[in-house]
């Protein structure tokens, strides 16, 4: 196993590469390889890379029908459009994330694609989609128990308060 913790980024992307090139790998396994090839160039900032992993991974999900994998995709490349202030862009992948979240009934997911879609409200000055959508992420997460994401939920809808003025729930 690989410790990206301990910034072993170089090893787990030759892994990955080397991985690709087994035929072996089939479409599933191909669109998670290039998923985790998009998040390790993202982290390390190199952007253009980490959008033709994930359009590669996409392309490696529909060839096998995996909805879930492609939802996954779609809220990366949201992030990653954010990242680079493609607001437009990155309210398009972080709905369509959502509706193919909505539709499997992947609550877990939905509410990942709903609290990153926030940022995207945030930085258009939408504070009141904000705010609804980081209470509806927050719903998801509490009755899930997931702490982590519940203070990120809380932390967006702070933020909405800070700004607007607006202290009461």
């Amino acid at each position: 196993t690989l410790d990206l913790a301990d910034g072993a980024f170089d090893t787990a992307r030759e892994t990955f590469m080397r991985a690709l090139e087994s035929p072996a790998v089939d479409h599933a396994l191909r669109g998670r390889i290039r998923q985790n090839l998009g998040i390790i160039a993202n982290i390390q900032g190199e952007l253009d890379d980490a959008e033709q992993h994930y359009v590669d991974a996409l392309d490696a999900f529909a060839c096998c029908g995996d909805e879930r994998g492609a939802a996954m995709v779609f809220n990366s490349l949201g992030i990653l459009s954010a990242d680079r202030k493609r607001w437009d862009e990155a309210d398009e992948r972080f709905r369509q994330s959502i509706e193919i979240t909505t539709r499997l009934g992947d609550v877990h997911l939905r509410g990942l694609a709903l609290l990153s879609h926030t940022e995207v409200h945030l930085a258009l000055r939408h504070f009141d989609q904000a705010s609804r959508v980081a209470t509806e992420a927050l719903r998801i997460f509490s009755s899930l128990g997931i702490v982590r994401h519940q203070a990120d939920a809380y932390r967006v809808i702070g933020a909405v308060y800070r700004v607007t003025e607006r202290f009461s729930l």
